[in-house]
Formats: C-alpha cells, sequence, structure tokens
C-alpha cells in the first residue's frame, strides 16, 4: 500500500470513528450545507481576513477554503488541489465539492476531497470533506464518510453504479445518524 493510500485509508477511518462515538449529527432541514470555511470563537482557529463566510454557498475544496485549514491545530489532511469533484446530497441539501484527489491500487481506489480532522478546538465548525474507498471487484463502495456544514457522519447501504474503474460513479444511501437520504455522484477528474 503506497503512503498515499495509508493516508486515504486513515482519513476515512478518522471520519468514521468521529461519526460513531458521537462527534456527528446530520444537519437539520432549516441548516443549510456549509461550504466547510474555518469557523471559531477561539481566535488561534479564525480563517484569513480573506476567507469566505460559512454562510455562502458551498465551494468546497481545491480554493482557499480549504487550503486555508493547512497547519491548523486538529487538521490530519487537506486534500484541496486535485482534479476530483463530488457533488453531494443529505435530504434534499446540495453540495458541490471539488480539488479532491483519487488513488487507485488493484482493485481499491480512494477517494478523498476536502479536510480531514480530529480533535479540532473546541468551537471550531468541522469543514467539508467527502471520503469513499471503492471496491472496483464488486463495484461497491465498501466506506463512505462526510462531514458538510459542520456535521460528520457515514453512509449506510449504500447502492452504487460505478464506471468500470470505479474512478466516476454514484452512490446512495441512509445518514447513519439522521437515516437521512444522502446521494452522492464523484469524478476523479
Amino acid at each position: 500500500m503506497s503512503r498515499w493510500q495509508g493516508a486515504a485509508a486513515v482519513a476515512v477511518s478518522v471520519i468514521a470513528l468521529a461519526s460513531i462515538t458521537g462527534c456527528a449529527g446530520g444537519p437539520s432541514a432549516s441548516q443549510p450545507i456549509g461550504d466547510g470555511a474555518p469557523s471559531s470563537s477561539a481566535p488561534t482557529t479564525q480563517a484569513p481576513a480573506t476567507q469566505a463566510p460559512a454562510t455562502q454557498a458551498p465551494a468546497g475544496g481545491g480554493d482557499a477554503t480549504c487550503e486555508a485549514w493547512s497547519g491548523k491545530p486538529g487538521v490530519v489532511r487537506v486534500f484541496c488541489t486535485g482534479p476530483a469533484t463530488a457533488k453531494l446530497t443529505v435530504d434534499g441539501k446540495e453540495a458541490a465539492l471539488s480539488g479532491g484527489e483519487c488513488e487507485a491500487l488493484g482493485t481499491t481506489v480512494a477517494f478523498n476531497l476536502g479536510v480531514v480532522t480530529s480533535d479540532l478546538p473546541a468551537g471550531t465548525t468541522k469543514p467539508n470533506y467527502l471520503g469513499i474507498i471503492i471496491d472496483t471487484s464488486g463495484k461497491a463502495a465498501t466506506s463512505v464518510a462526510y462531514t458538510v456544514g459542520g456535521t460528520a457522519d457515514v453512509v449506510l447501504k449504500a447502492k452504487t453504479s460505478l464506471a468500470a474503474d470505479g474512478k466516476s460513479g454514484t452512490l446512495t444511501g441512509d445518514s447513519m445518524t439522521t437515516n437521512a437520504k444522502v446521494s452522492i455522484t464523484y469524478n476523479c477528474g
């Protein structure tokens, strides 16, 4: 396994573990999916003055929104500058994300987009992230974790429609914490 794939597997595992251990909840009907811009009451984690506010339309990775997180306390890794894109819809609310990376090894494709976090300072809103592990031999997503609008979750019972190489596709399933309908269209670029 390459260093990158090890990091990708860790990224998905970190998000899944955070969701399972009670660090997650689903977006409510009145809560729009945010852009994942850093926001906090703690001065050490505030975004630079040029950072877009979290109330703007989702910007995803590939820009200062994602890259502003690099080196911040609690940030494990950022996936901001690659060609991968995704559209994530949770309970009817859509977020368009870009700047992700894909790595293929054998029959496994790891898709990561956004910011992987662990133990962010109190009051810090989690940034957007999407991680998918795809088994191309079984044409299935074996792990799907996401964070949007500050809320981390995992997709259960994911049904997939994948390209033969697994580098693009559509997944649908249910949110683990809220049972909301989740739909993801991704492309490695």
